[in-house]
């Protein structure tokens, strides 16, 4: 392999999800920078958007798009004020690598004393491409936006959500930049500098993919899109971004997935074409070196999935231990998840064989042994999840077909297999009755054990 081709729109930007805190001084290491870290030097990384993850999607100005007024740093010029005012000396005076801000019921660091403050933000702004752009800034705070002595967002009397204007920029040309913000009292506020150009990312990307060995698609959902208060009627993947992945599909490059996401998705037709995906979830901060580190074989992924993923928003809640319904399809479908509660897979191959019981019936305060001898049937060293459900068949009232009673994390060598045991009492075969009394009824009940629920 000589080429590598990272595209779309999480590719080099790394959601990190709600709440999540601003660090001053501190990096995040996303997915296109992890695997320039891992590849080797004679592999070529080349890197494409490709699309946003909306239609319009504005994305955080980076720092190194920022310059500070004496040119010395990457980032901005931050003065902060503990009022509301502009109009007299800073309290503190700083570089902020960029104006990427959820400043949720907090002071902005030492030397600000209230959760009322204002902060201006000077220097300059430097796009690495020509082109025009829509340039916003999302609070739900007051602000003024300058650029290059353009007044070209003011909301300083009223507040705003998200507002946005065009702008036409030249490639490495400095322009003069102003942000005044004033932060008002209580509740969670944002305050974000966010840019996005008009460029036809899709065909360069199928361009990049045509010309590399393997596209690597990172895709998925923004900071804005998923977390408190942002709920969304689909679960689809925005915008544009199924559309890219199937293109880059049709090319005959080989393609791996990188979902990046806060929630399940519906993602059925990258489910029939993808035969890779990797479900990162919100990786963290050194996410971009843990996925990487993945897909070039570094590391053995042995993570199970701890909910359920729907193959269409009709069948929501969709969780593997529902009590089921006298009904279980749909008109139109079935009612199976696209992928269930504890699927997983890894580069290992596992087998499971000689389930045995040390008795076949107890009584209350007496114990059955389980043990299950799972095997790694591959050439690649790994973890297993080796779960225990157990069906109540016949109960007073509705149970789970399946209900996950205990599990354990199990280190397999090639080659090797191991006796996994499992102690199952009467605590693990309770059910809630119609008195609403925890009890265990007299009765038959399975013992399933497996990496999953098929």
């Amino acid at each position: 392999m000589t080429k590598i081709a990272v595209i779309g729109p999480n590719a080099d930007h790394l959601p990190l999800g709600d709440y999540t805190p601003p660090v001053q001084g501190f990096k995040e290491v996303t997915l296109l920078e992890g695997i320039r870290q891992i590849a080797k030097e004679s592999v070529s990384v080349v890197y494409e958007k490709g699309c946003s993850i909306r239609e319009i999607d504005l994305e955080p100005v980076k720092s190194k798009n920022l310059l500070t007024p004496d040119e010395s740093s990457k980032g901005l010029l931050a003065e902060y004020f503990n009022h509301i005012s502009l109009d007299c000396d800073p309290d503190v005076t700083r570089i902020d690598p960029a104006v990427d801000f959820n400043f949720i019921m907090q002071i902005p660091g030492d030397g600000i004393k209230s959760d009322e403050f204002a902060v201006r933000w000077s220097g300059f702004i430097v796009p690495d491409v020509s082109g025009v752009a829509s340039v916003g800034f999302t609070s739900q705070d007051s602000y003024r936006v300058s650029i290059d002595g353009h007044l070209l967002l003011d909301t300083w009397t009223q507040d705003a959500n998200k507002a946005f204007t065009k702008f036409e920029f030249e490639k490495d040309r400095k322009y003069p930049i102003v942000i005044e913000y004033k932060k008002h009292k209580g509740g969670g506020r944002a305050a974000k500098l966010c840019w996005s150009f008009e460029e036809d990312d899709m065909n360069k990307a199928i361009e990049a993919a045509i010309s590399a060995d393997v596209a690597i698609i990172a895709l998925g959902e923004s900071r804005d899109l998923s977390g408190e208060s942002r709920d969304r009627s689909d679960l689809n993947l925005t915008g544009k971004q199924e559309e890219l992945i199937l293109k880059i599909h049709e090319t005959g490059t080989p393609v791996v997935a990188v979902l990046l996401n806060g929630r399940p998705l519906t993602c059925n037709r990258i489910h029939e074409h993808i035969p890779a995906i990797i479900e990162a979830w919100y990786p963290g901060d050194q996410g971009g070196i843990a996925i990487a580190q993945i897909l070039f074989g570094h590391c053995n992924p042995s993570g199970k999935l701890p909910i359920s993923f729907p193959k269409r928003i009709g069948q929501l809640p969709v969780y593997y231990n529902r009590p089921e319904a006298g009904r279980r399809r749909y008109v139109d479908a079935d009612s199976l998840p696209l992928y269930a509660f504890g699927e997983g897979l890894s580069y290992s191959v596992f087998e499971y064989g000689n389930l045995e019981l040390s008795k076949e019936s107890i009584y209350p305060d007496e114990e059955v042994i389980v043990s299950v001898q799972v095997s790694n049937i591959s050439k690649t060293d790994g973890y297993e999840t080796v779960m225990l459900f157990v069906n109540d068949v016949i109960s007073s009232v509705v149970t789970p077909d399946f209900a996950l009673k205990d599990f354990r994390k199990v280190f397999i060598k090639a080659g090797e297999a191991v006796t996994v045991i499992f102690t199952v009492g009467f605590e693990h075969l309770k059910l809630l009755n119609r008195q609403m009394i925890e009890t265990v009824e007299k009765g038959v009940f399975e013992i399933h054990v497996g990496g999953n629920l098929k």
